[in-house]
């Protein structure tokens, strides 16, 4: 089984990784954790693996909404 933690793209360090990829990065981990889930066989497992996957989507949302705020705020200056 192949899944990979590991969201960096490239071998790029946390501190290369822009503000405007995490959404699409986090995005990726939550697929691939909500991939792992379909294969648990146990049923708390599963619900663990589906429910930290919905934290990853909820963290892009943050994200994007933090460089949508961002962006409104720099046209009002």
């Amino acid at each position: 089984m192949s899944f990979c933690c590991d969201v960096k793209r490239d071998g790029a360090s946390d501190a290369q990784v822009s503000d405007g990829d995490k959404p699409q990065l986090y995005r990726e981990a939550a697929e691939s954790l909500r991939r792992l889930a379909s294969q648990c066989t146990l049923p708390d497992i599963q619900g663990d693996v589906l429910d930290l996957s919905a934290r990853f989507e909820r963290m892009a949302m943050y994200f994007e909404a933090q460089r949508h705020g961002a962006a409104r705020d720099k046209g009002k200056s």
